[in-house]
């Protein structure tokens, strides 16, 4: 079990909207807005294979909570979840993943 346990959190963009759709204050949202970065293949002149992403302790989540708490203080947004993957992720592969719940999508895209 402490193998499995000590796993780190996954998510695709389905399983995130899942977890926001059975939040709390859910009943409250009238629209949901996400986002999915991407490794990007091309840079002017510049070809990308891949990227490598490390979480160093907690410091990354640390700041991934701060920035949803930050979002979920702006008036009409109801919950924000974000994952960001680690490791190796090709071209072309999702990075992270962001969720947002709003009452109206005039709250959702003002930020």
């Amino acid at each position: 079990m402490d193998i499995i346990i000590k796993q780190p959190e996954y998510h695709t963009l389905d399983s995130l909207l899942c977890k926001l759709k059975s939040s709390k204050n859910i009943e409250k949202a009238g629209a949901i807005g996400t986002f999915t970065g991407i490794v990007r293949a091309v840079t002017d002149e510049t070809r990308t294979e891949f990227l490598e992403f490390e979480a160093h302790g907690g410091l990354a989540r640390k700041k991934i909570d701060e920035i949803c708490l930050e979002l979920k203080e702006k008036d009409g947004i109801i919950d924000v979840l974000m994952h960001h993957r680690t490791g190796i992720i090709s071209k072309g592969e999702d990075i992270v993943y962001i969720a947002v719940a709003a009452s109206h999508r005039e709250e959702l895209f003002r930020y």
